[in-house]
């Protein structure tokens, strides 16, 4: 339990800086410049990128609502089991080391 609260400060500590130097960078960028390079984007060509991201949403959301969820227990282990190095061997039923 006391892992778990040390593993959590960790990658708070971590996610709050990366958005510190996120925002710090942000203050010290030189907009004048990179407008002057990038070209002026075409507002319908925005509007399709995305729409096709949205789209690719909607298409996954129903690809994942089309696998129905198990209907029994399993009664046998799963076909891929690891031996005592971790490695996986397909097709074996128990976990055993390899020989």
């Amino acid at each position: 339990m006391k892992n778990r609260y040390v593993v959590y400060a960790a990658v708070f500590l971590v996610l709050g800086a990366l958005i510190y130097l996120q925002f710090s960078h942000l203050a010290t960028f030189d907009w004048n410049a990179f407008l002057s390079q990038t070209p002026r984007p075409d507002k319908l060509q925005v509007l399709f990128g995305i729409g096709w991201i949205y789209l690719a949403y909607v298409m996954r959301a129903i690809r994942w609502n089309v696998f129905p969820p198990p209907s029994a227990p399993r009664s046998q282990p799963p076909a891929i089991c690891t031996d005592h190095r971790g490695l996986y061997r397909p097709g074996t039923l128990r976990s055993e080391p390899a020989k």
